[in-house]
């Protein structure tokens, strides 16, 4: 899959991991972290990784 992760449709909670490597600098960290936080949201034991 292919596309923009703030924008898609992803359901709150339908990851178990979030993996981000040199993307902070290309977006607003507010943004970006807040919805890789609510793509994690209700998962025991998500996981974000940020290099």
């Amino acid at each position: 899959m292919l596309g923009d992760f703030l924008t898609r449709p992803f359901e709150p909670g339908s990851f178990d991991v979030v993996v981000s490597v040199a993307t902070l600098h290309h977006m607003n960290a507010g943004v970006m972290l807040a919805r890789m936080r609510d793509l994690l949201l209700s998962r025991v034991g998500g996981q974000f990784a940020l290099e």
